[in-house]
């Protein structure tokens, strides 16, 4: 085999030229909902494992790690930045919950279904949506011991 053979396969990989992995997803909420803005946050709630949250202009909302054949409550919440004064005084960036899935439940049994969106009136309604599911995220014995053996969790927006 050529030296330049070899150096083949790590000059793709340097220049960006490898192909990108994916993983199918085993369990799955489909929310019957636009895709909210760029400048939007998701949050994925999988209640006594882990939140994560991420930028909604990415467009993957996926959550790994969570243990093969175990019953998930998921709740998943659009957020945007606080507004105001009092969020501009602090500098700490405020997130407020706009819109929520409301607490679901997927298992090898039932690995997907669609939820509706519930959008918020007011800022009462928001603040109460998520007050089982603190920041950070707490976590237990319901994470998986390894990526290997774990399943994965992804949330996708449909209109």
């Amino acid at each position: 085999m050529s030296s330049a053979r070899r150096l083949l396969p790590a000059v793709l990989v340097l220049t960006g030229c490898a192909r990108e992995e994916y993983r199918n997803a085993d369990l799955q909420i489909d929310i019957l909902a636009a895709q909210p803005g760029h400048a939007d946050r998701i949050r994925i709630c999988v209640d006594g494992v882990r939140t994560r949250t991420v930028g909604a202009g990415g467009g993957r909302y996926a959550v790994p790690g969570l243990k093969v054949d175990s019953a998930v409550t998921v709740s998943v919440d659009v957020l945007v930045e606080a507004q105001g004064a009092a969020a501009a005084d602090s500098g700490v960036e405020e997130l407020i919950a706009v819109a929520s899935t409301g607490w679901v439940s997927l298992s090898g049994s039932q690995p997907w279904l669609q939820a509706e969106l519930e959008v918020f009136a007011d800022s009462d309604a928001a603040a109460q949506a998520c007050v089982d599911c603190p920041q950070p995220c707490r976590t237990d014995s319901n994470a998986a011991e390894t990526e290997e053996e774990s399943w994965l969790l992804a949330a996708r927006f449909q209109h």
